[in-house]
């Protein structure tokens, strides 16, 4: 069984189609998916979603720091709407929260509010300690997103005793071994895992004990930038971490199951539904006594009927780079990370 801790089911990619996504989804072994909001109205959807489909969706609401319709002086009532659903019905996390510092956007985010570059990065550093402290006040871990500010991210997140998940990491390695050792943060992985050599790089220097998959759909599909990914297709995410660990499909869905429950289970009974009889991973890089047993636990991971997902052709870390060329005031771009149906302006060509 499997465990999507980030995506975006709200995205307009899925309108037509969602139920048939979810049944996909749980015929492919996902028992749980984490679906994040990405602004305060963005966030009324995640809540909505959540009611309608409460043994599948489990709610994280957040600010994205690409987000323009919340400022500080809108965040006092942002938050009291996240208390308030978190006392009525239980969140799994704040997220998506974070910080981007990719270069066009925040030159795009810039020119449209007639800003400096500076402006726009203090803007998001207010918004994200904003929620890391209501994350500390509500006793939630947080689902990040750190783009090209992985190390500013991890030095704020170190300061906190707060418990999270950094998605799709692209940092360094070292960085994210020296971060896992906090005991406090785990790492999550897509299915462009397949072709994304930053990602297979992280994976191979993180310990199982601290690693998590998600599909970050309908972005980052196995089959390439333009693919529409969906929480069915996760299984990519989990074969190429096996074969990067030297471990079975088997012990990474155990694991990284065990994982998102310890993590996110806490204010989300449901999702503890899906906790194995073994007790939970500890990110400390040691290996404990029920890893080393890991396959007397092991289980049957179903195959999805999911249409087949091609995977996309691995390339050199040369090709790999993102290009991207300006028309007016948009960004065209050919990295995944930077198409998300919640930022029109930072879309794929």
């Amino acid at each position: 069984m499997f465990i999507d801790c980030h995506c975006h089911l709200t995205s307009e990619q899925f309108q037509d189609d969602l139920e048939e996504v979810l049944a996909r989804s749980r015929r492919a072994g996902v028992q749980g998916i984490l679906t994040c909001s990405t602004s305060p109205s963005d966030m009324l959807h995640v809540v909505q979603l959540r009611e309608e489909h409460p043994d599948d969706i489990y709610a994280c609401l957040g600010i994205h720091p690409l987000d323009d319709s919340c400022d500080m002086r809108a965040w006092q009532t942002v938050r009291e709407m996240i208390i308030a659903e978190h006392r009525k019905h239980g969140l799994a996390a704040l997220g998506e929260i974070g910080l981007d510092f990719s270069r066009p956007l925040l030159k795009q985010k810039a020119a449209a509010r007639g800003a400096t570059e500076a402006d726009v990065r203090n803007r998001q550093l207010s918004l994200f300690e904003a929620q890391l402290d209501l994350a500390r006040e509500l006793d939630l871990p947080v689902n990040v997103h750190s783009r090209n500010a992985e190390k500013e991210v991890l030095n704020i997140l170190s300061g906190c005793k707060i418990q999270g998940v950094m998605h799709a990491y692209k940092g360094p390695a070292a960085l994210a071994l020296q971060a896992a050792k906090s005991g406090r943060l785990w790492f999550s992985f897509p299915p462009s895992l397949v072709y994304k050599w930053e990602y297979q790089e992280a994976v191979k220097a993180l310990p199982l004990e601290c690693l998590l998959l998600e599909t970050d759909s309908p972005s980052l599909a196995a089959a390439g930038p333009k693919a529409r990914n969906e929480p069915g297709f996760i299984r990519a995410a989990a074969e190429k971490m096996a074969e990067l660990k030297g471990v079975t499909l088997q012990q990474v869905a155990a694991a990284t199951t065990r994982n998102a429950v310890h993590l996110f289970g806490k204010a989300s009974p449901g999702l503890q539904a899906c906790c194995m009889t073994a007790p939970p991973s500890n990110p400390t890089g040691k290996t404990s006594r029920w890893r080393r047993d890991v396959k007397d636990n092991e289980g049957n991971v179903p195959t999805s009927d999911a249409p087949p997902a091609q995977t996309f052709a691995p390339q050199d870390r040369s090709s790999q780079r993102w290009t991207r060329r300006s028309r007016g005031a948009e960004t065209h771009t050919m990295d995944p990370t930077l198409c998300s149906s919640a930022f029109g302006s930072a879309r794929c060509s």
